[in-house]
């Protein structure tokens, strides 16, 4: 998972960063943080943020968690 795709995915989920930073217990500055390229998305946060933008009904792939 990129920056991008987190954005995108995101989006397309329909949530919020506050409502995926509480899905996964992050602040939503990370996720911003995240999506502006200011911090890595770690492969173990990456499978986090994947497992909750599939439980919101995104059409994430897990192939492009990690």
């Amino acid at each position: 998972m990129n920056r991008i795709s987190l954005l995108l995915e995101r989006r397309e989920c329909g949530l919020t960063q506050d409502e995926l930073g509480r899905r996964i217990g992050i602040s939503p500055k990370l996720i911003s943080m995240y999506e502006r390229g200011h911090r890595p998305i770690r492969p173990e946060r990456a499978i986090q943020i994947t497992r909750a933008l599939q439980s919101a009904g995104g059409p994430v792939n897990p192939d492009k968690a990690a």
